[in-house]
C-alpha cells in the first residue's frame, strides 16, 4: 500500500513540475503583453533581433510602398509581412504635436509570432532636433522571418547610484572652490594655504 501511495506522490509532483514549466513562460510574456513600460534590464533579457531601419523615399517594392503610404499617417505600430521580412511601421500620427519624433530603443523577440518594439514619441526638442513643420515622423524597421503581433514598450531607464568616491571628489572640490584664492598650487602640485600667514 505505501508503494502505492509513493507512486502516486511522485506521479503527482511530476505533473505538477510539468504544469508549472508550461506556466512560467506563458506567465512572462503575458506579463509583457500587459505593460506598457520596461526597465531596460528587463527590455535586455529578450532576444535581441537584427534588423534595418529602411529609408522610406527609395522603396522599391510597390506592395510595400503602397502599405506605408497607407499606414504613415495612423499612429501606433503597423506590421507587413513580404514572405521573408516583417516591417515595422512606427508613427506618431497625424493629431502629434509639430516636433514629436521617435525615440527608438530596439527590436526583441518575445517569441515565435511577437515582435516587442521599444520606442516613446519625444519631443524633438528635448532631443536637440529641430523637426520640420508639416512632416510626419516616422520609423519604417525591417527584421527577418514573419512575426504577426507587436507590443510596444517604453524602455525606462534606471537611476545609476551614486559612486560615493565620485561624490567625496565633487565635495572635495566645492570646498576648495569655495577657498577662493586661499589656496594655490606650488610647483609641485601641493597646495598651500596663504590665506592664514
Amino acid at each position: 500500500m505505501k508503494k502505492k501511495n509513493v507512486l502516486i506522490s511522485i506521479g503527482a509532483l511530476a505533473l505538477l513540475g510539468f504544469g508549472a514549466y508550461q506556466v512560467v513562460p506563458n506567465a512572462t510574456e503575458d506579463a509583457v503583453m500587459e505593460a506598457s513600460v520596461m526597465k531596460v534590464k528587463d527590455f535586455e533579457k529578450h532576444e535581441n533581433l537584427k534588423f534595418e531601419v529602411m529609408d522610406t523615399s527609395g522603396l522599391t517594392d510597390k506592395n510595400l510602398s503602397k502599405w506605408f503610404e497607407e499606414n504613415k499617417e495612423k499612429k501606433g505600430e503597423h506590421l507587413y509581412f513580404d514572405n521573408q521580412k516583417t516591417y515595422v511601421l512606427l508613427s506618431p500620427g497625424t493629431k502629434a504635436e509639430e516636433d514629436t519624433t521617435i525615440w527608438f530603443d530596439g527590436l526583441k523577440k518575445l517569441n515565435d509570432d511577437t515582435l516587442i518594439v521599444g520606442y516613446k514619441l519625444v519631443s524633438g526638442k528635448d532631443l536637440g532636433i529641430k523637426v520640420e513643420k508639416g512632416v510626419i515622423r516616422t520609423m519604417l524597421i525591417a527584421t527577418e522571418g514573419k512575426y504577426d503581433k507587436t507590443k510596444a514598450i517604453e524602455v525606462e531607464l534606471e537611476e545609476s547610484p551614486v559612486d560615493a568616491t565620485d561624490e567625496e571628489k565633487q565635495s572635495e572640490a566645492s570646498k576648495d572652490a569655495s577657498n577662493g584664492d586661499k589656496n594655490e598650487s606650488s610647483e609641485d602640485g601641493q597646495a598651500e594655504n596663504k590665506g592664514d600667514k
